[in-house]
């Protein structure tokens, strides 16, 4: 292992762009330590957080207290080049570090300097908290490896030397067979501390994932009015009559909305009578918790001698594919960017313990820029799934499906139903059949995630990750030799046309763009720019000053787009082709760009045609990726769960906590608390008649 040095910085503020130094404290590996306190440019005053959340005495730090520049020289003649090691260290000290040292006048680039962060590296080493680990954070690390909380937490010099304890412990976890050696082929230093074993990337992918089957042979489930105290241990008033209440839709093909509140035994409510029923009924919850929570019921109903054949369905592009993992770690080795780098090595170990899910990976990832990248590469694509792809018998995907063809009972969350069926994720063969019936829980939400999936939005960030997709430096599927070698002359020629023509011209037209509409968000926006500026579009944007050069750089944008979608349409014109598969999501995604753009221009009375009424159209800053987006909400979404939700459904129960307000046509009410029945009253408009 090399010669680190620990670091840990106690600063004003957790905001790296805020903060100014405190105390910093250094420890290498011979245990040798220094500590400094360093003056602030406002004097601090004893009432200051710092010194409660840190305990750091003030009295102590007034009278030690170092200009910085002294400090600083300081601790750099400490290091002596060294490599740095800290938990955090990428995202908070070192940034916190080099903005010191500019404002102290010392030039020294720390990012010239090897540097390991023990937080980056726990991911790493646990894509999955295990269990005992209670969190990321260094207490939390520490007490995991040491069974002892840390002696004078958030002092540097005991956060030192708990970093040193925790890299101890990590390089002692064993890592699947070739992980390190793949980590070593990503340029990642993370690989370096563990012993390099046989093992080769494709053997890590074909992992099976762990796609748990809910499926129990056994008796016919009974009537729930013939229940045994095995599953019933005690009868409630209210969830019998939801039993009666949620039978009767599934059985006459109603569509009922009901209102049962918390307490009443609504998971076995619902899934009780469509267990009995037998016939497939998709059950959609709000949260995650919820949808473990009916998966366990039915879990629990199987394990008691009953037939229960269920399943959990989620997004495709939430569900990694292998063989998409394997192109990426190819592409990476080359990728400049670290963080790409990085994303892609925790990937490999994720899928390599058989887990799949994206969605559920910690935040740490997902507010990083690399993994954002990389997300929705690895995210499966049903479209280039084939019966020869290496990985097909062992991938999440087809083992989902495998499930779902047999399940009666189908748990997914309301963001999946809403955006499957009402909104961009259109997968061929996974449309509900004839008969289907739908129980909806919590459906108080279901009007902002109807929201949600019907908004169309248009990300700088993801546009340029697309672009990235097609084309960037050697790499890309318009670069890749296996898929160039499918194509027809004519197709190649086109091919090599966007690589050197369009993509740079979009690139440019795109960087103008944003220089230009940031700018001006970053002006005319309201928010806190802490959290993100918000702007509506209005016909008012044609007499600011600033509307020229957001015109003509949108015009740009919107002509190259369009030369691009065309392009991409010919080199899509052999279906069956790896290439033509692989550009189907890409090619939607720029219809649904040159959609907002032009309804956007149609808004403001820039392009023929009606524009859409019932379309807020909004734009957005946001300081965590530094980019902009458009956004066109919904005002209304009542029509489209009428026109193109329910009618999917041969029944339709959507359950709610609390009273609502008037009864649509077409729908009965029922209520489970022996309360007023649901009516008017107060509330508005009931259910599904959703107006924001």
């Amino acid at each position: 292992m090399k010669a680190y040095v620990a670091l840990d910085i106690e600063a004003t503020s957790p905001n790296p762009e805020e903060a100014e130094i405190v105390e910093i404290a250094v420890q290498d590996d011979g245990g040798e330590a220094r500590r400094w306190y360093l003056s602030t440019r406002d004097p601090l005053r004893p009432e200051h957080p710092v010194f409660r959340l840190t305990g750091i005495p003030f009295a102590e730090y007034e009278r030690e207290k170092l200009p910085p520049q002294r400090a600083l020289q300081e601790l750099l003649d400490f290091l002596d080049g060294r490599p740095l090691l800290g938990h955090n260290l990428l995202r908070y000290d070192l940034p916190v570090l080099q903005k010191a040292l500019n404002l102290a006048g010392i030039e020294f680039p720390l990012r010239s300097m090897q540097a390991l962060d023990t937080l980056r590296l726990a991911h790493m080493v646990f894509p999955v908290p295990p269990e005992g680990l209670s969190g990321y954070r260094l207490g939390d690390m520490h007490f995991y490896f040491t069974g002892k909380p840390i002696q004078d937490a958030h002092r540097a010099h005991a956060d030192v030397e708990a970093t040193w304890k925790i890299l101890a412990g990590l390089v002692l976890e064993k890592l699947p067979d070739g992980l390190a050696r793949a980590w070593r082929e990503l340029g990642l230093s993370e690989g370096e501390l563990f012993p390099e074993t046989q093992g080769q990337v494709k053997e890590l992918l074909a992992t099976p994932a762990l796609v748990e089957p809910v499926s129990y042979e056994g008796k016919r489930f009974p009537h729930p009015s013939a229940l045994g105290a095995d599953l019933l241990p005690s009868r409630r008033p209210a969830q019998e009559k939801m039993f009666g209440e949620v039978e009767r839709a599934l059985k006459e093909g109603r569509r009922t909305l009901l209102e049962a509140p918390t307490g009443t035994g609504k998971t076995k409510g619902y899934l009780y009578p469509v267990l009995h029923l037998g016939e497939r009924t998709w059950v959609v919850t709000h949260t995650k918790v919820l949808q473990a929570q009916a998966l366990e019921e039915l879990k629990y109903v199987g394990k008691k001698g009953y037939e229960v054949k269920a399943a959990l369905v989620k997004s495709p592009k939430d569900t990694l594919c292998p063989e998409a993992l394997f192109e990426l770690f190819l592409d990476a080795r080359q990728e400049e960017d670290e963080e790409v780098r990085v994303a892609t090595g925790m990937l490999l170990h994720y899928a390599a313990l058989g887990h799949h899910d994206l969605e559920a990976l910690p935040a740490y990832w997902h507010f990083s820029r690399g993994f954002r990248e990389v997300r929705n590469r690895v995210g499966t694509n049903p479209r280039r799934c084939r019966v020869d792809c290496p990985f097909l018998h062992n991938c999440a995907y087809q083992r989902i499906l495998d499930h779902r063809k047999e399940a009666q009972v189908l748990v997914a969350n309301q963001a999946y139903l809403m955006t499957h069926f009402l909104g961009q994720e259109e997968v061929p063969g996974e449309d509900p059949e004839s008969g289907t019936h739908l129980v909806l829980d919590e459906a108080h939400h279901l009007e902002d995630t109807a929201t949600e999936a019907l908004t169309l939005v248009l990300d700088h960030e993801e546009l340029e990750h697309v672009i990235n997709r097609l084309a960037r430096a050697d790499r890309g599927l318009l670069k890749d030799g296996r898929r160039l070698e499918e194509l027809s002359l004519e197709e190649k020629n086109k091919a090599k046309e966007v690589v050197e023509n369009l993509l740079p011209r979009l690139r440019e037209a795109l960087a103008n763009y944003t220089t230009y509409f940031i700018n001006f968000l970053k002006r005319r926006g309201s928010g806190d720019p802490r959290y993100g500026l918000t702007l509506e579009l209005t016909d008012s944007w044609k007499r600011l000053e600033e509307w020229p050069r957001i015109d003509r750089g949108e015009r740009a944008l919107l002509s190259v787009l369009a030369e691009l979608k065309e392009a991409l349409k010919v080199l899509s014109q052999a279906e069956r082709t790896l290439m033509a598969r692989d550009l189907v999501p890409i090619r939607e995604y720029l219809q649904r760009a040159l959609d907002l753009l032009f309804e956007r221009r149609k808004a403001l009375g820039l392009l023929k045609g009606e524009p859409n009424s019932n379309l807020l159209h909004l734009s957005e800053w946001d300081p965590t990726t530094g980019s902009w987006r458009h956004l066109a909400q919904p005002i209304d979404v009542s029509q489209d769960l009428q026109t193109r939700l329910w009618p999917r459904f041969r029944s339709a129960v959507p359950q709610y906590t609390s009273k609502r307000g008037t009864t649509p046509l077409g729908w009965t009410c029922a209520h489970v608390d022996g309360q007023v029945p649901i009516g008017g009253g107060p509330h508005g408009t009931a259910y599904p008649t959703h107006q924001r």
